[in-house]
């Protein structure tokens, strides 16, 4: 193989490993971001309820409050009107910042947040269910 030939292959090669070690950083820096905003909701939402005996039953009429069709599942749009409440509204969160922690809330995927999913964001891993 000729010096300009085996040059090339370096360079493609090269070219890839740093276009993989890209993705890698972009992916870490997207995984940071997303647990950013998992914080600051479950920080903002766990201000707005202190820990007293009747914080279970709280919660539950929060989430009901938010459960606008009381389907007892929050959409995406009744997940918008908790983080207005949480103080994380439009002005503060973007729409697609918003759909990031909602697809985070929504552990089983189905498309809407549960009871159970509801109080792992707000109280994180401290209870188990």
């Amino acid at each position: 193989m000729s010096f300009s030939r085996q040059s090339c292959v370096f360079s493609r090669g090269e070219h890839a490993t740093n276009e993989v070690l890209r993705r890698s950083e972009l992916f870490k820096e997207q995984m940071r971001h997303k647990k950013s905003l998992a914080r600051r909701l479950r920080t903002s939402l766990q201000a707005k309820f202190t820990k007293t005996q009747t914080l279970p039953m709280d919660l539950f009429r929060a989430f009901q409050k938010y459960d606008g069709d009381q389907s007892g599942n929050i959409d995406f749009d009744e997940f918008r009107n908790v983080c207005d409440f949480a103080g994380l509204g439009a002005g503060v969160l973007s729409v697609q910042d918003q759909r990031t922690l909602f697809e985070q809330a929504d552990a089983d995927g189905g498309g809407t947040v549960d009871f159970a999913e509801f109080l792992k964001v707000v109280v994180g891993n401290l209870v188990s269910l």
